[in-house]
């Protein structure tokens, strides 16, 4: 299936293309083209340069060295080497696929940072209260001002508290501008209102800084069982519809990335533990916490949630806030299907092994 956007003008086009002339302006003072598609702008394949002490430094800004460990890691918890400079994590996923269970898990952590700069970020990323953010501002203005301010906090930043190497830059935190979880969408009044992490990248890695992705999956029944009815945001099918815009945006976006930039987390695989400790080999570089004082570990000791059972759309039952059941319909299993096929179109850029989705959807034509 090929995604268009079919209502973008040059401006959109034009905001790209300064937008990645900017970033390199102010992060290297070089002024260079850089063309850039709205939806999954191309970013630079890591290669690697020598810095001022001989050692290889990849564009994401890590350094790899031949052995020992180096001056700028430090010991967390047991067997855990990290380096000085913070990890920037971004949760990415759709409304519904488990932003809030990860923020409440992962809320008191130790190993995640909540400094100044910590609760700075996710404001230059999103605004909620007035489209005067990088993220947000991504349909409208040319965004000069927000990436400046993301550079110069990126360049200002003096390292992490060593036994906090991960910065959310999703937060659940009450901030006043109202960032949300920056899911796809983020909030439900605009529906081209999903975030780029395209441009996040291009500003980290022409800074060597170091950013990763978990994509959050989640069976699509449950993901419009979560919104649809439980929360009620919106009808079934209008849920559907933003979710499988959102799903094809971000895996457009993805494709652009890096294998060792993302990982994927399956909902349904959290209870087991399967999917976290591939999380933790993805986050803390194969070196995690044995001690159970990981991410992964808090998130899986707060996993409660039911997952799909239900072997088909027709059989499946959604549970309200209220307890009531609700079986769906026909037309209902047929909006679901097309969603379906959205994830697993993202799905499928996933580099890490993932369970399959083998719910049965029925067939239009009976």
């Amino acid at each position: 299936m090929k995604f268009r956007w079919s209502s973008l003008s040059l401006v959109p086009l034009t905001v790209c293309f300064m937008f990645g002339m900017v970033v390199d302006k102010l992060a290297t003072h070089q002024m260079q083209p850089s063309g850039r598609r709205l939806v999954a702008a191309p970013l630079k394949r890591a290669s690697l340069v020598p810095d001022a002490q001989g050692n290889a430094v990849t564009e994401s800004g890590s350094i790899s060295h031949e052995k020992g460990l180096s001056a700028g890691e430090h010991e967390l918890g047991t067997g855990t080497r990290l380096d000085k400079n913070r990890t920037h994590v971004f949760w990415a996923g759709l409304e519904g696929t488990g932003h809030h269970l990860i923020m409440q898990a992962t809320r008191t952590h130790p190993h995640v940072s909540r400094d100044s700069y910590a609760l700075k970020f996710p404001c230059l990323l999103w605004d909620g209260k007035a489209d005067k953010a990088l993220l947000n501002t991504r349909w409208k203005t040319i965004p000069l001002k927000y990436a400046s301010d993301i550079v110069k906090l990126l360049q200002e930043d003096k390292g992490r508290d060593p036994t906090s190497p991960f910065t959310f830059l999703n937060s659940d935190e009450t901030l006043a501008c109202n960032p949300g979880m920056m899911s796809y969408p983020n909030f439900w009044n605009v529906r081209d209102r999903y975030p780029d992490i395209t441009t996040i990248f291009e500003i980290m890695r022409k800074l060597r800084k170091t950013l990763k992705v978990v994509v959050l999956l989640r069976n699509p029944l449950d993901t419009l069982c979560s919104c649809s009815i439980k929360k009620q945001y919106r009808s079934w099918s209008w849920q559907a519809d933003v979710l499988r815009i959102g799903a094809l945006d971000l895996a457009a976006q993805l494709r652009e990335l890096r294998k060792d930039e993302l990982t994927c987390l399956d909902y349904s695989a959290v209870a087991d533990g399967t999917a976290t400790e591939s999380l933790d080999a993805f986050l803390y570089e194969d070196s995690a916490p044995t001690d159970g004082s990981s991410l992964g570990a808090a998130i899986r000791r707060s996993f409660n949630h039911s997952v799909l059972s239900a072997p088909s759309c027709m059989e499946y039952m959604c549970v309200d806030e209220k307890g009531k059941r609700h079986k769906l319909s026909l037309d209902e299993c047929h909006i679901a299907r097309d969603l379906f096929n959205a994830v697993e179109v993202l799905r499928s850029v996933c580099p890490n092994p993932l369970q399959p989705d083998r719910t049965i959807y029925p067939s239009i034509v009976e």
